[in-house]
């Protein structure tokens, strides 16, 4: 495959037990483009999950979300 583009890949409040083979990584393609929106909350903080990894504002938090109970995250 030529090329993947993920957004915020699942990170730590998902099921944790997806192999190595099942997760997005650079060997899945010739160019994985990652864009990490909620690093460390719901997404992937890890940098090594695409070939390049773009962390927008930061890649923690976007300006006009709030985690309303901690879950669902709301965006106005």
């Amino acid at each position: 495959m030529a090329r993947i583009t993920g957004l915020d890949p699942s990170g730590t409040l998902y099921d944790t037990k997806v192999s190595a083979e099942e997760q997005i990584r650079p060997r899945n393609a010739e160019f994985v483009e990652i864009f990490h929106t909620n690093a460390g909350r719901i997404g992937q903080a890890d940098s090594q999950s695409g070939t390049i990894n773009v962390f927008v504002n930061g890649g923690t938090s976007q300006p006009g979300c709030e985690v309303q109970d901690k879950l669902p995250i709301q965006c106005m």
